[in-house]
């Protein structure tokens, strides 16, 4: 028994650091992909202020890819919430028909404004609202 007992006290010591490790680890995983998530958010902004004076399709076809990193984003932290399957209808809507988006130009701006405002999915209290409002226009006018 006295010699079982140090080899469980390094087996707890050892198990201590590696999840101290493990739990930074995934605490530099979560900053990255907020990272990510904001990086996207005011690249697809900037397209879309970007097509709105010039009127060039292929910038809202970047807009929608960059909202589709927004969702693999998002998609590796949180996918149980409802603005995640708000993310996913938008995201899909967009994709297949990124002029869609166009007659919802305004809107898919201040979604995506408020996307860098508020971060990740989970920490803002309008994106969720105002996504899901983006969400039934464009089912409306599909």
């Amino acid at each position: 028994m006295k010699r079982l007992l140090p080899l469980l006290c390094g087996v707890l010591v050892l198990s201590t650091v590696l999840f101290g490790v493990l739990w930074q680890r995934e605490a530099h995983s979560h900053r990255e992909l907020e990272q990510l998530w904001i990086s996207a958010a005011a690249h697809a902004s900037q397209q879309l202020s970007d097509y709105q004076q010039t009127g060039e399709s292929l910038l809202l076809t970047q807009a929608a890819a960059d909202l589709h990193v927004m969702h693999c984003a998002a998609g590796q932290l949180d996918t149980s919430s409802a603005a995640y399957a708000d993310l996913n209808a938008v995201c899909s809507l967009l994709l297949a028909d990124p002029l869609q988006g166009s007659t919802l130009l305004s809107d898919w701006m201040d979604v995506m404004d408020l996307a860098v405002e508020e971060g990740l999915v989970s920490q803002g209290p309008n994106w969720p609202i105002r996504l899901n409002e983006l969400r039934h226009a464009l089912e409306g006018a599909a």
